[in-house]
């Protein structure tokens, strides 16, 4: 029975991620949280509390605020040495923030952890999802929360013809399980819905949950200075570099290989 090691197991993608893989693995659920086998908090020293050996880390938590670089990048680093002294594979759930034209902190962090992983000589597999959502963990309620946060209009940064594909976190997961006997490694993968314009994305939002709301379009620069001015008051503005960038910028993926059989859900 082969051993995997899982970080973010108790996360929206882990938790369903665990619920489709079949039972002949043997899981060690790594993190902080309740519900983990390892309780253990990735932005420390944590190595020694692993297991002596396993066959593949699965990489799934992510930091968003201050310990961005501490989860995203260090304890990256550190487990893929794990990984290579194990002689595992490594799977890495990756953002497409990891490849807008601007990158913020999170996406930097992103980036700079799959150079790592790219040049550490492992066999590894990255994928780069894109925005999820799921009627069941009210992840698109999430969105649309932020998309009309304002009383009278929904903000949509840069012209809004760029496109949203949005995915379904039953896509997400039952992908990474595939992911496991994938043994076509040294590869990056993105895992991304249908296209959809952010225009008619919003609009989209707006009609579901029964809203009035008037769509304003900002250019991408002026969001982002008023986000780096008023997080030095409020920062968790911070948090919403990354959901500005996503809406102004689009990015060209390719689909997922055969051996995935990849076929994104429509939106709810």
């Amino acid at each position: 029975m082969k051993t995997l090691l899982v970080t973010g197991a108790t996360g929206l993608i882990g938790r369903r991620f665990l619920e489709l893989l079949p039972p002949q693995y043997k899981i060690i659920k790594a993190g902080r949280s309740k519900g983990n086998d390892l309780l253990l908090d990735l932005s420390t020293d944590f190595i020694n509390k692993l297991p002596s050996r396993v066959d593949m880390v699965i990489h799934m938590a992510a930091g968003h605020n201050e310990s961005m670089f501490e989860i995203n990048t260090k304890s990256t680093k550190k487990l893929v040495d794990y990984a290579k002294k194990c002689d595992a594979k490594f799977i890495y759930i990756s953002s497409m923030a990891a490849v807008n034209k601007i990158l913020n902190d999170y996406g930097l962090s992103k980036r700079k952890a799959e150079e790592y992983i790219i040049n550490s000589g492992i066999k590894y597999l990255i994928f780069r999802p894109s925005m999820v959502f799921s009627e069941n963990a009210n992840a698109l309620k999430s969105v649309a929360d932020q998309a009309m946060m304002f009383p009278f209009f929904s903000l949509i940064v840069g012209n809004g013809k760029n496109n949203a594909m949005p995915v379904h976190l039953d896509d997400v997961a039952s992908t990474l399980v595939k992911a496991v006997k994938d043994d076509n490694f040294n590869n990056i993968y993105f895992i991304c819905g249908k296209e959809i314009s952010m225009n008619d994305f919003v609009s989209f939002l707006i009609k579901k949950y029964k809203k009035k709301r008037i769509i304003l379009h900002l250019p991408l620069k002026f969001v982002l200075f008023i986000i780096k001015i008023g997080s030095l008051f409020l920062p968790k503005l911070k948090e919403f570099e990354s959901i500005a960038m996503s809406m102004a910028f689009s990015t060209k993926v390719q689909p997922l290989p055969e051996y995935y059989k990849f076929k994104p859900r429509e939106l709810l």
